[in-house]
C-alpha cells in the first residue's frame, strides 16, 4: 500500500475523545445534589406514613374507648383509675394502656392456668391481679366483645428475653406478667401510652391551690388529694428501664419532660391541661398563674412520634418550654403566645371521652 492510501486510511478512522476532569466534576455535582435532594425527600415521606399508620391506629383506640363507654357507661379499664395510680404500681409497672386493653380485647381467664402463652398476677398491687391468656386477646369469646382487635404488628410485648426481643425495648417492671402481656405499639415500635381520667376524683379546679392537689399527682396514695390523672399509671415507661422503652431502646427518664427525672409528674399537668379552660386569663398574669380548669378528655391516647421520646427535651417545643431547669407550666399555651404546645412536638395526642 503506498503511503498516501495509509494516510487516507488513518484519516477515515473514527476519532474518540473521553470527558474532561471539568465535565466530570460537573456530573458528579449534579448527582450529588440530586442524592441530597431525593434521600431526604424519601425519610420524609415514610416517616409521614408512619405518622399517618399511628395516628390512624390511634383514632382506631379512641373509637374502641368511645363505644366502650357509650355500651358499659364508665371508661375502659378492667382496674380502676384509681388503682393504677397506686404508689405500688410505680414497681410492678403495669401500664394504664395494658388495662384499658383487657377491656377493650379481652383475655381474662378464671383460675391458675399456667403456660407460654398466661401472664400471671396482671394487676396495679399484689390485692388486685387476674391472669390473661395473651392468644385469646382480640377473639370474642365469653363475655369479651372485642372492642378493639389489636393487629399483631402493633402488638409486642416489652420483654428483652421474650418472643418480640428483637422487635420491642423493656419496661419496668417487677412482674413477669407485665413483661409477657403485650403493649399495643406504634408505627416506629414505641409502646403506646393512655392517661384515663380518675371520674371519682370530683373536687373542682377553681384556684392553683385545687389545682395543684387535684388535677396532676404521682400516685393516688393520699385520699385528700385524688386528681384527674396520676402518673404512676404509665410509670412503666417512664422510670428506669433497664434496656430502654421500645424498638429504639429510649431513655425516657433524661428524653422525657414527663420522664422521672425530666419533670415527671409536675410537667404532665402542663400537658394534660385544656388549653380552652384557663384561668385566671389576664394581660397581667404569668405561665406559672395560669392553670386548668379541665383535662383534655376523660383519655388522652398518647403515641412519643418518630424520635421514640415521649415529649421530648429536645424536641422543638422542649427547648421552647423549657424556664427553669425542665419545668414546663400549663400557662405557656398562652404566654408568649397563644398556642398549644404540644404542637411543637413530635407526639401523638388524641383526646376522647
Amino acid at each position: 500500500m503506498s503511503a498516501t492510501k495509509r494516510s487516507l486510511s488513518r484519516r477515515a478512522l473514527p476519532i474518540t475523545r473521553g470527558f474532561s476532569l471539568v465535565e466530570l466534576l460537573v456530573v458528579i455535582a449534579i448527582i450529588a445534589l440530586v442524592v441530597s435532594i431525593v434521600i431526604p425527600a424519601v425519610g420524609s415521606a415514610r416517616r409521614q406514613a408512619k405518622r399517618s399508620d399511628t395516628i390512624n391506629l390511634a383514632n382506631s383506640l379512641s373509637q374502641a374507648c368511645s363505644q366502650f363507654n357509650l355500651d358499659q357507661r364508665r371508661l375502659p379499664g378492667y382496674f380502676t383509675a384509681r388503682e393504677m395510680g397506686a404508689a405500688e404500681n410505680a414497681a410492678r409497672g403495669m401500664s394504664a394502656l395494658q388495662n384499658v386493653m383487657l377491656d377493650l380485647a379481652g383475655g381474662i381467664i378464671e383460675g391458675n392456668a399456667t403456660g407460654p402463652n398466661i401472664a400471671q398476677n396482671v394487676g396495679p398491687t399484689n390485692a388486685s391481679t387476674v391472669n390473661v391468656d395473651v392468644n385469646l386477646i382480640g377473639t370474642p369469646t365469653g363475655t369479651n366483645k372485642a372492642y378493639f382487635a389489636p393487629r399483631a404488628r402493633n402488638f409486642k410485648s416489652q420483654d428483652p428475653s421474650g418472643p418480640d426481643a428483637n422487635d420491642a425495648g423493656d419496661r419496668a417492671s417487677s412482674i413477669p406478667g407485665h413483661k409477657r402481656l403485650p403493649e399495643l405499639v406504634d408505627s416506629d415500635g414505641t409502646p403506646l401510652m393512655i392517661w384515663v381520667e380518675d371520674q371519682t376524683a370530683t373536687t373542682p379546679i377553681t384556684s392553683q391551690t385545687t389545682f395543684s392537689n387535684n388535677f396532676v399527682q404521682k400516685d393516688s396514695s393520699n385520699s385528700a388529694r385524688l386528681a384527674r390523672y396520676y402518673w404512676n399509671s404509665n410509670a412503666a415507661f417512664l422510670s428506669a428501664v433497664p434496656s430502654g422503652v421500645g424498638k429504639k431502646r429510649k431513655n425516657q427518664v433524661e428524653e422525657s419532660l414527663i420522664g422521672e427525672n425530666g419533670g415527671g409528674w409536675q410537667n404532665l399537668a402542663a400537658f394534660m391541661g385544656n388549653p380552652a379552660s384557663p384561668l385566671p386569663y389576664s394581660s397581667t398574669a404569668t405561665a406559672q398563674q395560669i392553670y386548668p380548669t379541665g383535662g383534655r378528655g376523660a383519655f388522652v391516647i398518647h403515641a412519643a412520634g418518630s424520635d421514640g421520646i415521649f415529649f421530648g427535651a429536645d424536641d422543638r417545643g422542649g427547648k421552647r418550654l423549657r424556664s427553669t431547669g425542665n419545668q414546663v407550666y400549663y400557662g405557656q399555651n398562652f404566654i408568649p403566645t397563644t398556642e398549644d404546645i404540644i404542637l411543637n412536638f413530635d407526639d401523638v395526642v388524641i383526646p376522647g371521652g
